[in-house]
């Protein structure tokens, strides 16, 4: 990877051949801020124009797709634009090709067709002005009866939002892989989106900062050293694979440990450099071997006891420190049969914010698959996906009321977060104060990193039922004047080093007792807000109405009080702005609990495999001008 910003005149020659490719490119390159005619050359900014356009000109009607299904959702836009996309990219008929479809043509089930032909196709995913469009929050502002009941609505609106969530995962999925070669291979990230999403996140790990800042949380790097130097015989005369190896860290813990082979994987070639460097400082480079390469694109062997790296299409790569002798093709042992390799152990740290950004842990998945042996360890091996109820009523309401006095003697009101949409649409990676919570942590889901798969992963959806505390548990001085709310969910993870498959029950922040004699000592941390804090901190999901501005969920006070919901400024008790209509939302036991229900689901972003979509369907959310609502569907992108 070349961070150099310095250009020679090769550099130019490139850049003027790039420019002559993209004129021959023809509509398969077109200028992002634009949408394109599905039927000619149509194009305009406003994506409403260019539906207009095609109705009128080309007599192609929106509303003919929308009455074959109920509802139709963005996974039959998706195939529909792609499949007519790909009509006009063959020279065909558009018009004839259209109106032929049927609710029964194949290609509506074909995943082939939610793979964009067209480099950010704005019909694929603007839907802002398309009049005629129904999505999820058409559906949200619902009443029952226009739904069918709430059994009905939800079950149609639930179908809808896991559609939109797996097609853009993949979407995600198919954008970062490469065609199939003529030898059957496909390789994961060398596809055209590879260079955007793939050297930007790599490169990001090139600079020193981020490797002292993870060295140096203590709960993260204390956890791994704690467990491998307590369970040294789970690594002695083994061999060891570090994916994601960055510094080092883990694979010097390994070999300290009594490992015979560790073989660190990492593709930001800067930090590989260091990491070499810092083996042989230690006296480990005769059995620590980095390796500058992504996990997907690596061939390894053992020839003699000689560890042999091959990229994808034969080349040795090197193992070693920079001035030190490099292998080459003259080093593989003569006649020596290259065994395949096999590690006793993976060791990784893949985690990122909210758990899942980043998505290198699909990287654990296929150096599990590929290299594992049977009955191996993969060290952490189970994560636990947890969510908190919070309450920043007071704070978000602080900052706009900030906005709406004079700022420097001037009005500067326009800027408020009040009229900012993605203020509570944006998720924020910040510290938890334990005050802020009002429900004890419920767990989503258990991920068992020996046998999860990937479509698990990728299609992550998890019922919570959070059963939130009174709101007299603590003073409202504390939180909003109106008492304890709900406003926002906190999304954080617990990792565990287990030997064995057993649970235990907690003893401490570090260390759980062993099940059975041999099985090892078992570690564990927590990344939630009632623990010492990691440099992943936690995830702040505010939640919406339907008209976008912040939701507010109050908390009883007593038995016989019903919680409430208002969404922006309108209060929830009666008073103040709105039309003061107080409304019950969702649950509450006779103890005056609430239980906040739903669903969360994770998926990589659709253009971006490195990103996330995380969305938040809340159900039985009653609003104040459109009455029931059976699922209210918050959305958020992690870039």
């Amino acid at each position: 990877m070349n961070s150099s910003c310095e250009l020679d005149e090769s550099d130019y020659e490139g850049e003027e051949e790039e420019e002559a490719a993209e004129e021959d490119q023809g509509e398969d390159s077109v200028d992002i801020d634009v949408a394109v005619s599905l039927f000619d050359d149509y194009s305009s900014p406003s994506v409403h124009t260019v539906w207009a356009h095609m109705r009128e000109i080309h007599g192609f009607d929106m509303q003919r797709f929308r009455a074959m299904f109920a509802p139709f959702t963005d996974y039959h836009r998706l195939s529909l634009v792609n499949y007519l996309r790909h009509a006009q990219k063959d020279g065909r008929d558009v018009k004839q090709v259209a109106s032929a479809i049927t609710k029964d043509s194949p290609f509506w089930m074909d995943d082939k067709y939610l793979q964009p032909v067209m480099a950010d196709d704005r019909l694929l995913w603007d839907t802002d002005g398309d009049e005629e469009w129904e999505d999820a929050g058409a559906y949200e502002g619902a009443s029952a009866a226009q739904l069918g009941g709430p059994s009905e609505s939800e079950e149609r609106i639930a179908a809808l939002t896991e559609q939109l969530m797996r097609a853009r995962a993949v979407i995600a999925r198919l954008t970062s892989e490469q065609d199939e070669g003529e030898d059957g291979n496909t390789q994961r990230g060398r596809g055209p989106f590879r260079a955007p999403e793939d050297s930007a996140y790599f490169d990001s790990y090139s600079y020193d900062a981020i490797h002292r800042e993870m060295i140096m949380d203590e709960v993260r790097t204390g956890a791994y050293q704690d467990f491998i130097m307590h369970n040294k015989e789970m690594f002695e005369g083994k061999i060891v694979l570090d994916v994601g190896c960055g510094s080092g860290i883990l694979s010097l813990f390994a070999a300290r440990a009594g490992a015979k082979l560790v073989v660190g994987v990492d593709a930001s070639t800067s930090i590989v450099h260091k990491a070499r460097r810092i083996v042989k400082d230690n006296g480990m480079a005769d059995r620590i071997k980095i390796i500058a390469a992504k996990v997907e694109e690596i061939e390894l062997s053992l020839a003699g006891g000689t560890l042999i790296a091959r990229s994808v299409d034969g080349t040795l790569l090197s193992t070693e420190a920079p001035g030190d002798p490099q292998q080459t093709a003259a080093d593989v042992p003569p006649g020596c049969p290259e065994d395949p390799f096999r590690c006793d152990l993976i060791v990784s740290e893949w985690f990122g914010y909210a758990l899942f950004y980043e998505s290198m842990v699909y990287s654990v998945l296929h150096a599990r698959e590929k290299w594992l042996v049977s009955g191996g360890l993969i060290v952490p091996n189970r994560v636990e996906v947890k969510v908190y109820a919070a309450d920043f009523d007071a704070r978000l309401g602080e900052e706009v009321d900030r906005w709406e006095q004079p700022v420097f003697g001037l009005d500067l009101s326009t800027l408020s977060p009040a009229t900012d949409p993605s203020y509570v649409a944006t998720p924020l990676v910040e510290c938890v104060s334990p005050d802020q919570l009002v429900s004890p942590p419920y767990q989503l889901k258990t991920i068992d990193l020996l046998t999860i798969t990937r479509t698990e992963l990728e299609h992550f959806r998890e019922p919570f039922f959070i059963q939130c505390n009174r709101g007299d548990s603590v003073t409202p001085e504390q939180h909003s004047p109106y008492g304890r709310t709900i406003t926002s969910i906190v999304l954080f993870f617990d990792v565990f080093f287990d030997p064995s498959s057993e649970v235990y029950g907690h003893t401490s922040q570090r260390e759980r007792p062993t099940g059975a004699e041999g099985s090892g000592r078992c570690m564990w941390f927590s990344t939630g807000p009632k623990s010492p804090p990691t440099h992943w901190k936690q995830t702040i999901l505010h939640l919406r109405g339907k008209d976008g501005r912040r939701l507010r969920i109050s908390l009883p006070c007593g038995s016989s009080q019903q919680q409430r919901v208002g969404s922006g400024n309108t209060r929830t008790d009666g008073e103040g702005e709105g039309d003061g209509s107080p409304v019950p939302v969702v649950s509450s036991s006779p103890d005056g609990k609430v239980t906040l229900r739903g669903h969360l689901q994770v998926t990589p972003h659709h253009d971006n495999f490195r990103h996330i979509s995380v969305a938040v369907e809340l159900r039985g959310v009653v609003s104040e001008s459109h009455g029931l609502s059976p699922l209210l569907v918050n959305t958020y992108d992690m870039r």
